[in-house]
């Protein structure tokens, strides 16, 4: 957030959980500051949940950066890169701590470079539908796009009958990262699928590595609440702007559907 034209804020009277109250995400690049300090110093003793949580996000970033519909050579690059440090640095930092500094700065660098990625190349569905989750059951943020990434993934990759040309368009994508990051290569006939399979199992171990729940009901949130809160969380993400620039263009069924997998820890399908 320190290098982007992106701010929060928290709108509407009542308590947490009613639609009137929301966190809105404001866009301008007035915004966006002259100068950010990244001092990893500042993070050294920061608790290992905050770690994961905060991680997280830096890997929700990354992802969408580097499929979102405004992508390009600029941001790709530093999208790459950002990953290719997370998947090095992110456990080391959760599990040591202060005892690895240096993981603690390349994770901190990591943030911020992804920060530099999604600020010009905008973000997706996995966004729009975290910030519905951080507004109705107060999740926070790392962890809301955490519950939500794979079933993103397994959406933007899966293959409609109107859409099959795009879709195949997302394995490729998620293919280069997972080739990115040596999950994978090209010397295979169906690369691109085994790419973004890869890249799948990859995000579920990192995932487990960092104890985010593997879906909503876990993180503990009641059936009953979670059927009273769905049309909610539905309209909330439905008019987040990130909806605009996610990769394969959405209807509310699919937010709906994509809601309901997380939080029975299914895997989405078409």
């Amino acid at each position: 957030t320190e290098v982007t034209p992106f701010a929060t804020m928290v709108v509407g009277g009542g308590a947490l959980g009613n639609l009137q109250h929301r966190r809105c995400p404001i866009a301008h690049h007035e915004l966006t500051p002259f100068m950010a300090i990244i001092d990893p110093n500042l993070v050294m003793d920061m608790p290992r949940d905050i770690t994961a949580e905060a991680g997280m996000n830096a890997l929700a970033h990354t992802i969408e950066a580097y499929t979102s519909v405004y992508s390009n050579e600029f941001t790709d690059g530093q999208a790459l890169q950002a990953l290719k440090l997370l998947k090095f640095y992110l456990p080391r930092a959760y599990h040591n701590g202060k005892d690895d500094p240096i993981a603690r700065e390349k994770v901190h660098n990591a943030a911020t470079i992804a920060g530099i990625a999604h600020a010009n190349a905008g973000m997706g569905i996995c966004h729009s539908m975290g910030h519905a989750l951080e507004t109705l059951l107060n999740i926070p943020r790392g962890v809301a796009k955490g519950l939500l990434l794979t079933n993103v993934v397994l959406y933007n990759s899966s293959r409609p009958a109107t859409s099959e040309k795009e879709s195949e368009r997302m394995e490729c994508q998620y293919a280069e990262m997972a080739m990115h990051l040596g999950l994978t290569n090209k010397a295979n006939s169906s690369a691109s699928k085994d790419g973004s399979t890869a890249f799948l199992e990859w995000i579920k171990k990192m995932k487990e590595d960092l104890s985010i729940p593997s879906s909503l009901q876990y993180w503990g949130m009641k059936e009953k609440q979670f059927q009273n809160q769905l049309e909610g969380l539905v309209e909330i993400a439905w008019e987040d702007p990130c909806v605009n620039t996610n990769s394969r263009p959405p209807v509310k069924d699919d937010l709906r559907k994509i809601f309901t997998d997380s939080y029975y820890d299914s895997s989405y399908r078409c």
